[in-house]
């Protein structure tokens, strides 16, 4: 279900994974981008696992969201070392 726009959009993969009987299984992921939302916090609630910049207000939000549902944080930060003279890498 495409976007009208391309800072937004979604899409479904089909990803096999091997049974233990030598068979495989096709599992659904579905993966959804956009480039400024006002909030995360639904979609984090949501998320499986949560990619962001290394923002210290977005990686406290996705932990403490994760906590409240007593779920361990899968977070995958991607710093973007050309910004601001590095300073997510700190």
């Amino acid at each position: 279900d495409e976007h009208e726009n391309n800072d937004t959009g979604s899409i479904t993969l089909k990803v096999p994974t091997d049974n233990n009987d030598g068979t495989q299984q096709n599992h659904k992921l579905r993966l959804k981008w956009y480039r400024f939302q006002p909030s995360l916090l639904q979609d984090m609630g949501r998320a499986d696992i949560i990619l962001c910049h290394a923002g210290a207000g977005t990686l406290l939000e996705a932990l403490a969201i994760r906590r409240q549902q007593h779920q361990p944080p899968i977070i995958n930060a991607v710093i973007n070392s050309t910004l601001m003279n590095n300073h997510q890498s700190e």
